[in-house]
């Protein structure tokens, strides 16, 4: 009693807003994937991100507050 099952992976809730919850749904189509395991791509593509590339990034949004047009 008490005791999860081995194999069973825990959940978490999460407020998506409903715009978003569409638009990843969508996609999780397009892709022939659930919509959970979207999320955990998306979620590990996020945490594997190096310093430098999220330093690049926030450099770039800054810029672009700035009102420059930045092109990748």
């Amino acid at each position: 009693m008490g005791r999860k099952p081995t194999g069973v992976t825990p959940q978490t809730q999460a407020r998506i807003p409903a715009d978003l919850k569409a638009l990843a749904q969508a996609e999780a189509t397009r892709r022939g994937i659930s919509l959970s395991e979207l999320i955990c791509e998306g979620l590990r593509h996020e945490l594997e991100r190096g310093p430098a590339e999220i330093a690049g990034q926030a450099a770039i949004e800054a810029l672009r507050a700035e009102g420059y047009t930045v092109e990748k």
